[in-house]
């Protein structure tokens, strides 16, 4: 009976006690790599982005991290893009919004055109480089009469 309680109740002291099997390893997210990624976005009405994301370790500490944001804006529609429309890219990771910021084309976009829009650069990440999990892109035309 003492051998059954020190068995944690068991009944059996041989083969009938069910022992639980570990539990699995709980694998870490894969980090980012610093490979050049190259996204496109359709935004509808002829309008679309080709953006990439470049990201750069910090040469201070060699963990920081930091992204350049770099592409165009494609204009497949018949309105003219004035060079204040606004690209608005918002980066979540791990179910949360890492950043956002605002950009602009560099020049008016005419139809068939695709002027580059001004770098965007993220925040500096102490703990080293995050993995955006999503990025949502957005535009708002101001459009040239």
């Amino acid at each position: 009976m003492l051998l059954a309680m020190a068995l944690g109740g068991c009944a059996m002291a041989l083969g009938g006690c069910a022992i639980k099997p570990p539990a699995p390893p709980v694998l870490p997210i894969p980090a980012p790599t610093l490979k050049l990624e190259k996204h496109h976005v359709d935004l509808g009405g002829g309008v679309s982005v080709d953006y990439q994301i470049e990201r750069k370790i910090s040469s201070i500490n060699g963990i920081s991290c930091y992204a350049f944001i770099t592409g165009t804006l494609n204009n497949d529609s018949n309105q003219v893009l004035s060079r204040q429309t606004v690209l608005d890219f918002n980066f979540f990771s791990g179910g949360k919004q890492s950043f956002r910021d605002l950009t602009h084309p560099v020049s008016n976009a005419h139809p068939g055109s695709r002027p580059m829009f001004e770098m965007v650069i993220s925040p500096v990440h102490r703990e080293g480089c995050v993995n955006y999990d999503r990025i949502v892109v957005s535009v708002r035309k101001i459009v040239v009469n």
